[in-house]
């Protein structure tokens, strides 16, 4: 703050405690009545706060920090007393003010880490999960600048999921600065960078302070948080211990993202595999056949399933077809039989049978509806 703004902050403090109702008033004339003197308090505005003065009396300032932000006028030198007195409470406003809104913040913090727990154990992709991180991070922490970064083990190169402020040379910087960035993940620890790395770095000058935290998991570091201000604005070792409290339940929702696109993937194998196999198997086990057995697919049959039930069974071939064969050469004979098995195989659909097997050059149905469709 500057002084004109910590004169305010402390005038105000001392209209707190000059405040009719609260018993400073009476305390104050008390004092000032057994000390034998007349009084007045004055801002630094030179208003008049309380009491009374008349010109050419004592004037003693009302500071703190060497800041001035009133005087009080006294009627002879014990008037220095009452000063120091409303100084002191003045001290102690500020102290109380400070505790209460430390106690806010934490308060606020609380009641955040608690919500964006709930919120972000419900997100199950990466960029969602870092789009919410900064969201909250910068709504607590003023900051103008955020980078949500990961690293990629199998490209070796650390990447970007979320962003937020202004920077038009944001994906050559990561780029440039890929080694000192995975440096940094690898180290796994939270910092507030010193501003003479700032200034010395020139992908960094659009910033005036930086602090990062790691995405840290079990004994894994997933990647970094980091939060930037283009003023000459100083972090907190609080806001540090924020932004780390961020990052680590960020990292927590990462990993479980990560095992559940993993289970995903894994069932769309185990799917992918059953599907392929059903597919293969239809080729030498009749989809019908299965069917028959009270099942949809060959894996769900096991060794020793069976059902007993009246079907007719026709064995058909070729008349002759030795006599035939020995007159054709292996492919002839390959596309005579292909011929008449694509022949003959719809005939015995249309009638409700199914081939149940091939036979050289002939075959087995099955007629699970009677003889009469034979």
């Amino acid at each position: 703050m500057t002084r004109q703004t910590d004169s305010k902050y402390y005038l105000k403090a001392l209209k707190n405690i000059l405040k009719k109702g609260n018993g400073s008033q009476s305390a104050f004339s008390d004092i000032a009545t057994k000390l034998g003197i007349n009084f007045g308090v004055l801002g630094y505005d030179e208003k008049l706060l309380f009491g009374s003065f008349n010109e050419g009396v004592h004037s003693f300032n009302l500071s703190l920090d060497d800041v001035v932000y009133g005087r009080l006028l006294a009627s002879n030198e014990d008037g220095r007393l009452l000063a120091n007195i409303i100084m002191v409470l003045v001290e102690k406003e500020l102290e109380k003010k400070k505790i209460g809104n430390e106690v806010l913040g934490l308060y606020r913090e609380i009641n955040m880490i608690y919500s964006f727990s709930e919120m972000i154990s419900e997100k199950i992709d990466e960029k969602s999960i870092a789009e919410m991180a900064l969201r909250e991070a910068s709504q607590i922490i003023n900051s103008t600048h955020g980078l949500f970064l990961i690293y990629e083990p199998k490209q070796n190169e650390v990447v970007e999921l979320a962003s937020f402020g202004l920077n038009p040379e944001k994906e050559k910087n990561i780029h440039k600065l890929n080694v000192l960035l995975k440096e940094l993940i690898n180290r796994g620890t939270s910092a507030i960078v010193p501003s003479d790395k700032i200034i010395d770095n020139p992908a960094l000058n659009h910033l005036k302070t930086i602090m990062y935290a790691p995405l840290k998991v079990k004994h894994r570091t997933l990647g970094m948080v980091i939060l930037g201000h283009n003023d000459e604005k100083e972090f907190t070792a609080a806001e540090l211990k924020l932004l780390t409290t961020i990052s680590l339940q960020s990292a927590g929702a990462l990993e479980t993202a990560h095992l559940y696109q993993k289970g995903l993937q894994e069932a769309k194998e185990r799917e992918e595999a059953i599907r392929s196999i059903h597919e293969v198997s239809q080729k030498f086990v009749p989809n019908e056949f299965i069917k028959s057995l009270g099942k949809d697919r060959l894996t769900e049959v096991s060794l020793g399933d069976l059902v007993e039930k009246e079907v007719t069974v026709v064995f058909a071939d070729i008349r002759e077809f030795t006599t035939i064969s020995e007159n054709l050469n292996p492919e002839d004979n390959f596309l005579f039989i292909n011929s008449f098995n694509k022949r003959m195989g719809p005939i015995v659909r249309k009638n409700g049978g199914f081939i149940m097997q091939y036979l050289g050059d002939g075959f087995m149905a099955l007629f699970p509806n009677g003889s009469q469709t034979a």
